[in-house]
Parts: structure tokens; sequence; C-alpha cells
């Protein structure tokens, strides 16, 4: 793909994310898929932190995540792109379903796509907020 081409899939890849239609959002995804989440340091993690293999593995990543939080609002905020790799920018407000605490945290995605389909996404976000609340952890 094209760098204008790549644009404008990621676009209506995150349009989906962005209204919560999680089905438009899986069929972007490449059958081998890698999406890597980070995991927490200091004792802390999250349930759906690791290296998921494959479209089924990010399918129970996000189906995990999503019985930990509810995303209250998701935006993307900046779009690089240059041929098939992206780096995103967005920033996400979810409550834990547990505890019913709200966060707010900016994320990083590197994005690389292969024949029209999306087959890595690693993510990078700012761990407190995330270690402290949703489907977290002590170690």
């Amino acid at each position: 793909m094209a760098t204008e081409e790549t644009r404008r899939f990621l676009r209506a890849w995150f349009d989906a994310v962005e209204r919560g239609d999680g089905a438009a959002a899986m069929a972007a995804l490449s059958d081998d898929i890698l999406l890597e989440v980070p995991e927490r340091e200091h004792g802390q993690s999250i349930a759906w932190g690791g290296c998921w293999r494959g479209k089924a593995q990010a399918g129970e990543a996000f189906r995990v995540r999503d019985q930990a939080i509810d995303v209250l609002e998701f935006a993307l905020l900046d779009l690089l792109v240059e041929g098939e790799r992206a780096v995103a920018l967005s920033r996400e407000r979810n409550r834990d379903k547990a505890s019913g605490e709200t966060h707010e945290i900016g994320i990083i995605q590197w994005i690389e796509v292969r024949n029209g389909m999306i087959c890595r996404i690693r993510a990078f976000d700012d761990p407190w907020p995330v270690a402290s609340g949703p489907g977290s952890t002590e170690g």
C-alpha cells in the first residue's frame, strides 16, 4: 500500500474503533496479527497485557479487556504514516467495571499493514492509570 492508501485504511479502522464497531475493527486485522500490549512493571499487570498472536487471540485480548473496563471515549489525535507503517496517538477515557473509577490515558501505537490488513499493533501507554485501575493485579 502507498502512504495515502494506508492513511485512508487506518483512518477508517480508527473510525470503527471510535464508534465501538468491534466487528469492523476485527475485520481489518490479518489472520496472523501480532498484538503487543505492554505488561506492567513494579509488580503491576493488566489481564489483557502480553503478546497475542493471530486473530483469535487478538479477539480474546479485546474480550478480556472489555470484561474489565468500559471505554467511555476513544479519540484518534494524530496519525503519522509512511508506506505500510504508522504511528498513532490517541486518548482513551475508561471506567473500571470493578471499582467504578475512571481513567484517562494517552496511547501510542506502532501499526504495520500488509496486503491491506493490519498485521501488527504494538501499543505503548502511560502505565500508571491502567496498572493502578482497570483489570490490574499486584504481584
